[in-house]
């Protein structure tokens, strides 16, 4: 139950926009504050799914420095019957400007699974290219570091509702998305490959067209090295994701939505005919 939330956040992770070569849309067209989708979380180990969590996204708006923001909120829980044996209760928060590539303000990491408490927190200056990290460790104090990049770099929350607002019309089966991302404060250069177009069949709603993405996942304690995480985006003006798969070093794991409310435009299911 530790990849709970990682499923859904590292397929997109920390991003350079500026270095995409993929036109972004204006993100005005795409969401609005108010909107908020929660996803089902199931493991699979051998020939059994279990339910082990929910994860849910949200989308507020304030102001900063008289700057209009996102407020974008990540809450990932394991279900309560499990909590007795590994309790998770996570929050991922970011702001960003609401401009073309939503430039980040600040970002936290909120992390609970068990005995492990991760707590970290960015700050963002887009004008001098750094970022200010404070992370806490073991010891109970924080630990300061400052990062610089040439190129604009996004938090994993703002960097999912960026990709949302990716054009691709013009993407190719087997074309590649160069990204970079952030991991224990290194910034690491992998990509996100399109393959295509799919239906995809979601119990108790209907049927739905979809991107299907497949982002390259770096080794780590809870993912194997590779394409091994398939994301299906919808193939409509909200592009939310519908469906993320992924094996793991021990089972698999799968995010199915759940509920929405506040999207900006309708989500469509069609029933079998």
């Amino acid at each position: 139950m530790k990849a709970l939330f990682l499923v859904f956040i590292l397929p997109f992770s920390f991003v350079s926009a500026s270095g995409q070569s993929i036109k972004i849309l204006d993100p005005a067209t795409i969401f609005q504050s108010g909107e908020v989708v929660r996803y089902k979380v199931s493991y699979n180990w051998g020939f059994i799914w279990v339910d082990a969590g929910v994860v849910k996204f949200e989308i507020n708006e304030g102001l900063e420095n008289q700057q209009p923001f996102y407020q974008f909120k990540g809450v990932g829980r394991s279900l309560p019957k499990w909590d007795w044996i590994y309790q998770v209760r996570d929050i991922y928060e970011s702001k960003s400007f609401k401009d073309n590539t939503l430039s980040p303000i600040s970002f936290s990491r909120d992390v609970r699974e068990g005995s492990t408490r991760i707590l970290n927190t960015y700050e963002f200056n887009s004008k001098q290219k750094k970022i200010y990290s404070k992370r806490l460790n073991k010891e109970g104090h924080f630990d300061l570091d400052t990062l610089t990049h040439k190129t604009q770099v996004n938090d994993v929350l703002s960097l999912i509702y960026l990709a949302r607002c990716f054009d691709y019309s013009n993407l190719n089966s087997g074309d590649s998305i160069p990204i970079k991302v952030l991991l224990d404060n290194e910034i690491h250069s992998i990509y996100v490959r399109f393959v295509g177009e799919e239906k995809v069949e979601i119990d108790g709603k209907g049927i739905i067209d979809c991107f299907v993405f497949k982002p390259y996942l770096m080794k780590g304690t809870i993912f194997n090295e590779g394409e091994n995480m398939t994301v299906w985006v919808s193939k409509d003006l909200n592009r939310v994701p519908i469906l993320v798969e992924t094996s793991i070093l021990v089972g698999s794991i799968k995010g199915i939505i759940l509920d929405h409310k506040g999207l900006k435009h309708p989500l469509v299911f069609r029933q079998k005919k």
